[in-house]
């Protein structure tokens, strides 16, 4: 027979080595102070941040295409006064009668305020473009450098 004390002396060692290995295996999982909690709210802000920039791209985009089909229907009118002048002075007895110089001048000084109107529009949103446009990059790159800082 074997001694009792010696009996109980390996059953403690056995158990000591279990709880050895079963704290390496509890190391092995995270704290739950590893600041985890503030990154999520990071990556919420960036996301919520990048959503916004996406609704006003697609909103300058839209309102882009809009302006560019105005300024599309603004010279087929255009084209359209151009005829109508041109119609006027073509005719021979409208000539013989009187030259209508009056009348054109009217009518190529009505077209030029047309064009500097255009002009004037796309002018002011290309600068809102190209301002938007800087703004964008900007925060882009504010945005990869809060992320390269977080991981």
């Amino acid at each position: 027979m074997t001694n009792p004390y010696y009996a109980d002396m390996k059953e403690l060692k056995r158990d000591a080595d279990r709880r050895v290995l079963f704290s390496m295996l509890t190391i092995a999982y995270p704290k739950p102070n590893d600041g985890f909690h503030i990154r999520h709210g990071c990556v919420n802000a960036f996301e919520e941040e990048l959503k916004e920039l996406h609704e006003k791209v697609a909103e300058e985009a839209k309102s882009r295409k809009k302006m560019v089909d105005e300024m599309k229907k603004m010279r087929e009118d255009i084209k359209l006064f151009k005829e109508l002048c041109i119609e006027g002075v073509s005719s021979l007895s409208y000539i013989l009668q009187n030259d209508g110089f009056h009348n054109r001048h009217r009518c190529f000084d009505a077209i030029e305020e047309k064009l500097q109107e255009v002009k004037e529009e796309v002018a002011e949103e290309a600068r809102i473009r190209k301002k938007m446009e800087d703004e964008m990059k900007k925060m882009l790159e504010d945005i990869k450098l809060l992320k390269e800082l977080y991981r």
